[in-house]
């Protein structure tokens, strides 16, 4: 199950969440060509942890991740390694997406239950989860969470090396 993308402030790491298989990969990326090579398992997360889901690398280079059944956004560095858990409220257990900002505060969206929330709608679900909680669909924001700020957005040097119309090759 694709979720997260994020990029490192340089671009040359893409890191994807695979909720699925509970990993964030992370990959070399070539900004020039628009290929990405040298997978390797970032983090792997525990069942009993959640689903990887939104992604976000802050200034630091340290990787943000909001994890869906688990109520909390982890932090990990450039290798990996957790740096910390920020728990949500108690009745928030599906954060979606993480922002950070150029102030280094950590916003986290979450999923509202839409009548999906049940053991069978849900086979990736921590053991025990108590799917009786209704989660609430909001905004939080975590202020002096650690974070550094937002590395500096370099869409446009995206759009041009990965979204420019790629002529057909002849053999």
């Amino acid at each position: 199950m694709s979720n997260g993308l994020a990029f490192d402030a340089d671009c040359s790491t893409l890191y994807f969440a695979d909720s699925a298989r509970r990993t964030v990969w992370r990959y070399d990326y070539d900004l020039e060509t628009g290929t990405v090579s040298n997978k390797v398992a970032h983090v792997v997360l525990a069942r009993k942890d959640g689903l990887p889901d939104g992604l976000a690398v802050d200034g630091a280079g340290h990787l943000w991740i909001a994890v869906w059944f688990g109520g909390f956004v982890l932090q990990v560095d450039a290798q990996g390694i957790e740096l910390q858990r920020l728990p949500l409220p108690a009745n928030v257990t599906q954060p979606t997406a993480v922002a950070i900002t150029p102030e280094g505060d950590v916003y986290v969206t979450s999923s509202a239950d839409r009548g999906y929330g049940s053991p069978a709608a849900h086979p990736l679900a921590p053991e025990g989860f108590d799917f009786g909680v209704a989660p609430l669909g909001a905004l939080f924001v975590a202020k002096g969470a650690a974070a550094t700020g937002a590395a500096e957005a370099r869409v446009a040097d995206l759009q041009d090396a990965v979204f420019e119309e790629k002529e057909e090759e002849e053999d």
